[in-house]
């Protein structure tokens, strides 16, 4: 038999393990309950004191102050989608001028052309074909050649099917003609 401190697992009795009252494990848990509550307080007094300071300084600020801060705000956000805006029309030039050429994977192609090389302009982009040929003259193996085999068909590879055996439709329709014949 285990006594308070050591107690039987498996029918074992085990020297490793401690227990605890529970009493002072209640107490831990009140401690802990109590450590939580003040942090919760901690973090609402931080967010009103911050939401505070954030009106104090609206306050102070002018109306024109505040939408010119505004502004600045909505033209930052604006020049971030025209950037984004930008980025795509260059992806989308790149990869069909260079699937135009043949070449294997037109994504590797945008990621690997040098983007200093091209020029964007009310939403047009120039110098892509002659970025592109530079980029194929360095990386030759990104073009589809007459000597590469092509890929293999996605259903290519296994063993074919014979034509003469019988799918498991025409079997079940074998066995119940079978079965209605009188």
């Amino acid at each position: 038999m285990a006594d308070a401190t050591t107690p039987e697992v498996d029918g074992q009795e085990t020297a490793e393990t401690e227990t605890f009252s529970r009493e002072y494990v209640q107490e831990l848990r009140r401690e802990n309950a109590k450590y939580r509550t003040s942090a919760k307080d901690a973090t609402k007094q931080v967010e009103d004191l911050s939401a505070q300071l954030q009106e104090h300084e609206n306050a102070g600020k002018s109306e024109v102050e505040r939408l010119t801060a505004e502004k600045a705000a909505l033209e930052q956000t604006l020049k971030d989608r025209d950037e984004a805006m930008a980025n795509e029309v260059i992806r989308s030039a790149v990869e069909r001028a260079a699937a135009k050429a043949g070449v294997i994977d037109p994504e590797a192609a945008y990621l690997l052309i040098d983007e200093s090389a091209l020029d964007y302009a009310d939403g047009k982009v120039g110098g892509v074909d002659k970025a592109l040929k530079a980029l194929l003259k360095e990386k030759p193996y990104l073009v589809k050649s007459d000597t590469q085999p092509p890929p293999p068909d996605p259903g290519s590879g296994g063993t074919p099917i014979d034509a003469t055996t019988d799918t498991a439709d025409d079997e079940l329709l074998k066995v119940m003609k079978s079965r209605m014949t009188i």
